[in-house]
């Protein structure tokens, strides 16, 4: 219907040109809207501060005439690309003819995606509901890794587990960061041990998007996609720029400096090389609890090198490697007064002072080769991954190391424009060893699976998606997933979703949940710990729509997801300790809420951002009377918002960036007098600023303010004064304990 509605929109413009095309003495504006050289059809222009206006035709071609002279601004916007703002002089001598051309937005309708289906498709007519974050969304609020981005994200969640060693997690609509499936160009190399440190290893400057797939997929991802998949696809070689370097230092002395190198770009074979180097040494103890606020990290190095190669008939060869080395550590002002930062050092496993020592050495390959087979379309993916974590909590001595190997043979095939199909083999092989009595011997597990799926491509823009999964556990035998979606497009520029599914997840504590090291909360694991399940529906609305030359995209999601044999932390039966064991038959546990989302592209240059999600997370289980009753989940806020404004100054070549967070109240552990909390969290905002300021076409000088409004909680810590007492816990932190900083920092780069 958009669609016919412009073609008329545009019949009309030509026709109006057409009666007007005696009187040519008058000012006249014409030109050519392109993107990539290629032009951009249905593009709105106008003449800012009148009623004139235009659309581009199919060629896009556009004309405006009885301009009248002087200086005029014109404005140009279309979905999908940024808006742009063009200054001119008008004069009847001499008209103006213009080639514009548009840059893709921020999240661009036409981005290709790859998570949802494991196939190339455009994001509007992808069948599951995706959500893209470019690179450059992330250099709004510096960073230097995946955790400080994603905040800025609607429906995740950032989760700090341990304020004393830092511990974060990723949590979608809610569900714990164990359930939430990070991979790294589709390969799922970030799961269990990994997860609880490796995520901070990500560092931006490699990063070409984010897709982020709310919802069950281990149809397609296995385990531990029960919430989600946030799948980071990393930069191409041949995008990249020769040299590239990003630094910043705070006014924490927190230090950071990224640096890509694109040595080749021509020829069979191109490659990228990216470096992060952080450091952070300066002891701050704000909140007076004799306590580090902050990690500290000696220092954190992450390397990074992709391959790609062409081969004959464009077939696909990648390979990309990353090594992550850090030296981290936390704890009371006597421990790091003293501490050498050394593996070796006497202080590590101190009984009478208190430190949090963590060293990690993580190695991971991936990769994808198309099989060199002319009648069909077979693609190998496959990766590797150990991780080598030596940590010492007080005085209780961890280390573990974990391997795993993961390969996925996928067949594409289509059947004629109506039918997409795919099928997979895949294998994951890993192992997994440490020194608590837990796990006596080394675990070792193969995993087999097959999957399919097939998308049907129906008439009036509806598309239906099924398929299912089979893994094969030694210990849990055979696991079924199936999935089901379904879009309709009712308009050119509005889609209905719906996405169904299943979801399954191995549990490890011990490699997956920190909670069960920090603090001396004794651990007890009731019983032997079943695979959860998970099933769930979203309905999902994206509309699209132009108001005053202005574009807007609105997303609507309504979520539901049912677990049996879920894994709860129980906090609440004894205070001292963490009981794990799986919901009873009768039990059950759900994350249901909507979230929605509006971002504008106005037709001057302001970009805006608006989302809030309503979540309520609760289990149904049964109290000690026997009555079954509703249990909120702790720490997860029933109400968390993002927002982002972001304004060019063009004449100034300055951007302003303006964004931040809301977390409702949020249920929190409790403990026993005289060391009682609130039962309920406060509510808070965190707000951060940035001023990017271009010296040049390649260098940028950008100052920033984090935490703008210097919110911070009290002391997460339950008695500090006496971390050895079996009282001491590390896990009431729901907000920020880092205040107010300003951080400085130089971007540029050479083609």
């Amino acid at each position: 219907m958009n669609r016919i509605i412009s073609y008329i929109i545009v019949f009309i413009a030509s026709a109006t040109l057409i009666a007007s095309a005696e009187n040519k003495t008058s000012p006249m504006i014409s030109g050519t809207v392109t993107h990539m050289g290629k032009p951009v059809e249905f593009a709105s222009i106008a003449l800012k501060g009148s009623t004139q206006g235009a659309v581009s035709d199919l060629s896009g071609r556009f004309e405006l005439e009885k301009v009248p002279a002087g200086r005029q601004t014109l404005l140009v916007s279309m979905v999908g690309y940024r808006s742009r703002e063009l200054e001119l002089l008008v004069t009847a001598a001499q008209p103006l003819n213009l080639n514009i051309e548009l840059e893709e937005a921020i999240l661009n309708l036409e981005q290709v995606v790859v998570t949802g289906t494991m196939r190339e498709v455009s994001l509007k007519d992808s069948p599951v509901k995706m959500e893209v974050i470019s690179g450059g969304y992330l250099k709004k609020s510096a960073g230097n890794n995946l955790i400080d981005a994603i905040g800025l994200i609607n429906g995740l969640e950032v989760d700090q587990e341990c304020s004393v060693c830092g511990t974060t997690g990723i949590n979608i609509n809610g569900m714990e960061s164990s359930n939430t499936a990070v991979l790294i160009d589709g390969m799922p190399i970030m799961g269990a041990l990994a997860s609880v440190y490796g995520l901070n290893g990500i560092p931006t400057e490699m990063i070409d998007r984010i897709e982020v797939l709310k919802g069950p997929s281990s149809t397609l991802y296995g385990s531990e996609a029960v919430a989600g998949v946030i799948n980071v696809i990393t930069r191409n070689p041949r995008d990249a720029s020769l040299l590239a370097l990003n630094t910043y230092m705070t006014s924490d002395f927190e230090k950071n400096l990224d640096i890509t190198l694109a040595p080749l770009t021509q020829g069979r074979a191109s490659t990228l090389l990216a470096a992060n180097l952080f450091m952070m040494q300066n002891y701050m103890d704000y909140n007076a609890d004799h306590f580090a606020d902050v990690v500290l990290s000696r220092p954190r190095i992450s390397l990074f090198n992709k391959w790609t190669i062409d081969r004959p008939a464009n077939r696909i060869f990648t390979i990309a490697g990353k090594f992550y080395h850090e030296n981290r550590f936390g704890g009371s002002s006597d421990f790091l007064e003293q501490y050498s930062w050394k593996r070796n050092d006497p202080l590590r496993g101190n009984d009478s002072i208190y430190g949090e020592s963590i060293f990690t050495n993580r190695l991971e390959l991936l990769g994808s080769w198309q099989l060199p087979i002319n009648s069909e379309n077979l693609r190998l993916d496959f990766s590797y991954s150990f991780h080598d974590q030596d940590s010492w909590y007080a005085e209780d001595h961890y280390a573990a190391r974990q391997s795993i190997s993961f390969a996925n043979l996928i067949w594409t095939k289509d059947f004629g424009p109506a039918n997409e199909f795919l099928a997979g083999l895949s294998a994951r092989h890993q192992t997994y060893d440490d020194n608590t009595e837990i796990i006596p011997e080394k675990d070792v597990q193969f995993i087999p699976g097959l999957f399919v799926q097939n998308q049907f491509n129906l008439p009036r823009e509806v598309k239906l998606l099924g398929g299912a999964r089979l893994d094969l556990h030694k210990n849990h035998g055979p696991i079924f997933s199936p999935r089901f979606n379904a879009s309709w497009k009712p308009a050119t520029f509005t889609t209905l979703r719906l996405n169904t599914g299943t979801g399954f997840r191995i549990v490890n504590v011990f490699s997956e949940d920190h909670a069960a090291y920090h603090g001396i909360r004794e651990v007890v694991i009731v019983n032997e710990i079943k695979p959860e399940r998970s099933r769930n529906a979203t309905l999902s609305l994206n509309h699209v729509f132009n108001v005053s030359n202005s574009v807007f995209t609105w997303d609507v999601d309504v979520f539901y997801t049912h677990f049996t044999n879920k894994i709860e932390a129980d906090y609440d039966t004894d205070p001292t300790k963490l009981i794990y064991r799986n919901l009873e038959d009768e039990e059950f546990a759900v994350s249901r809420g909507m979230a929605s989302s509006l971002q504008a592209s106005f037709a001057f240059p302001l970009r805006a951002n608006l989302g809030m999600t309503f979540q309520d997370v609760f289990a149904m289980q049964e109290n000690e009377e026997g009555i079954t009753e509703k249990t909120r989940r702790i720490k997860v806020p029933g109400l968390t918002g993002v927002y982002s404004l972001a304004y060019d100054f063009n004449r100034a070549r300055t951007t302003v960036d303006f964004n931040g967070t809301y977390t409702s109240s949020m249920r929190m552990p409790q403990f026993d007098e005289p060391f009682s909390r609130p039962e309920n969290s406060a509510a808070f905002m965190v707000h951060n600023l940035q001023f990017t300021q271009r010296l040049g076409n390649n260098t940028s000088l950008y100052l920033g303010v984090r935490n703008l409004g210097n919110y911070t909680q009290d002391s997460p810590l339950i008695n500090p004064a006496n971390p050895f007492d079996e009282t001491f816990d590390t896990s009431y932190v729901y907000g920020p304990v880092r205040g107010r900083r300003v951080l400085i920092g130089l971007r540029m780069f050479v083609n």
